[in-house]
């Protein structure tokens, strides 16, 4: 994807009620959420240069063996998965991002110049820009950023 430079390089689009000015501001917004979108304007981006944050899930077991009748144990256990956010809230999440939100920018037109480049139009839909609980261009899946527990008992003979 390409980085625009400057409103210039935008049109007004059928169905976006935005002026180029208005989509080349949105669009700023959107390339100062991340380091790499900031040190990339005017460039094409690499493949995988900008990434969700690491996440890390950790889950806990524990399990207490019971002797009941000569070879036969009673187990308690519990499983705590993704322990990580049960200590703290921000910790653990499990980040996704749209494919709107990966590539934001849509091209409206080609235009060949006369020295035989071809020079592309641009235009923004901030809808589909940055994630408003995350304010980045990802967001977290809340489900999988929960913690959960299970309880198990297991008769073994």
């Amino acid at each position: 994807m390409y980085l625009p430079t400057d409103a210039s390089q935008f049109v007004t689009h059928a169905g976006l009620a935005l002026t180029p000015a208005q989509q080349f501001a949105a669009f700023q917004t959107y390339m100062q959420s991340t380091k790499y979108l900031r040190t990339h304007q005017g460039q094409n981006t690499t493949i995988n240069g900008d990434r969700t944050p690491f996440e890390s899930h950790f889950d806990l077991k524990i399990q207490e063996d019971i002797a009941v009748y000569h070879s036969h144990t009673l187990s308690l256990t519990a499983d705590i998965f993704n322990i990580s956010n049960l200590i703290s809230h921000s910790w653990g999440r499990s980040y996704t991002i749209s494919n709107q939100e990966a590539q934001p920018l849509d091209v409206d037109h080609l235009t060949k110049n006369a020295d035989g480049t071809v020079t592309p139009s641009f235009y923004y839909n901030p809808t589909f820009g940055l994630d408003k609980l995350t304010h980045k261009p990802w967001t977290y899946a809340d489900y999988l950023s929960r913690w959960s527990m299970q309880l198990g008992l297991r008769y073994s003979f």
